[in-house]
């Protein structure tokens, strides 16, 4: 039985989303712009718990 084939956009997301940080900086972001220290800090507390 032949494979479907996966649109090759998807597969890129699904790729770049699955890396160890994106998903937690994409979270900080939706909330608005942030800069790069204040993502830091807010990754750090979710990664941390605290």
């Amino acid at each position: 039985m032949k494979k479907p084939e996966t649109c090759p956009k998807f597969e890129a997301t699904l790729t770049l989303i699955g890396k160890r940080w994106t998903g937690l900086i994409i979270r900080v972001l939706l909330s608005g712009n942030r800069r790069f220290l204040e993502i830091k800090d807010v990754i750090l507390n979710l990664a941390t718990g605290c």
